[in-house]
């Protein structure tokens, strides 16, 4: 699936930092199962 999406830099270099990636892709991913990894957790 190809998403397109305007993001503040900053918040990219901070997600990036955070997850230990080095492209926005793989930021996204880990950022995506991270979200639903907490959301299965609480449920």
């Amino acid at each position: 699936m190809k998403i397109t999406a305007l993001l503040p830099e900053e918040l990219v270099k901070e997600a990036m930092t955070l997850s230990g990636t080095t492209t926005i892709t793989d930021t996204l991913k880990t950022a995506l199962a991270h979200s639903i990894s907490i959301e299965k957790t609480n449920y």
